[in-house]
Formats: C-alpha cells, sequence, structure tokens
C-alpha cells in the first residue's frame, strides 16, 4: 500500500474491503518485515491481509459479499483514503498492489427540522 509513493502513516492501521458497497472483510496494515514468504522487495513496506467472504450463507460466506469477478473496494478509514485499484475477487489467495487515492474531507452537516405542516 502506497500514499503519495511512501508508506502509509501510521503504519498499522485497518482496512475494509467492500464489494457492492457492503462491508465483506477486514484486516490491519503492517510494515513487512523480512523473512520467509516475505518477498524481498516488501520489507520496510507498508502491506495488508483481507480475507474477503465470499457470497453465500455458510461459514466464511456473507450474502452479497464476493463472487468471481467483483470488484473489491478497498477502503482505509484512518487515512480517510480509497485505493486507487480495485482487485477483483477470485477464491484463494491474490495479490494487489494499490495505491490511495485523496484523503476525503470531512463533511458536517447539521440536523434540520421540517416546517411543512406534515408533521
Amino acid at each position: 500500500v502506497e500514499a503519495d509513493g511512501a508508506n502509509l502513516d501510521p503504519a498499522v492501521q485497518p482496512v475494509i474491503a467492500l464489494v457492492n458497497g457492503k462491508a465483506c472483510g477486514d484486516g490491519m496494515t503492517q510494515v513487512a518485515a523480512a523473512g520467509p514468504g516475505t518477498p524481498a522487495s516488501d520489507v520496510g513496506k507498508t502491506v495488508y491481509v483481507v480475507d474477503v467472504l465470499a457470497d453465500g450463507s455458510g461459514p466464511g460466506q456473507r450474502p452479497g459479499c464476493g463472487a468471481p469477478g467483483l470488484p473489491i473496494r478497498l477502503w482505509f478509514p484512518v487515512a480517510r483514503r480509497f485505493a486507487l485499484q480495485e482487485p477483483l475477487f477470485a477464491p484463494g489467495g491474490q495479490r494487489a498492489d494499490v495505491a490511495l487515492g485523496p484523503v476525503l474531507p470531512f463533511r458536517l452537516t447539521a440536523p434540520q427540522a421540517a416546517s411543512d405542516g406534515v408533521n
């Protein structure tokens, strides 16, 4: 994961996988350490692992979630950014390098009451 060409700050933060606008998995980012199974090009960089639930009602499934070929939108709420790339759902593991889009602004709204005489 890169944000503006660099590691995320803070390095450890949540990531949420959205399929069809529904939260279908989550995980945490971390800085990759050298070790078995870690590509040398990942060492010292921010990485993430998200288990995206499949569509269904059984164990490890959630209705309306992942089906082959559906795009997965990755949301990083602490950074307030979406990933620019949307990997496609497929059973099994896959690697998806992503860069984050612009920071989403806060939106403040004030409560309002209608004065149309209906209520």
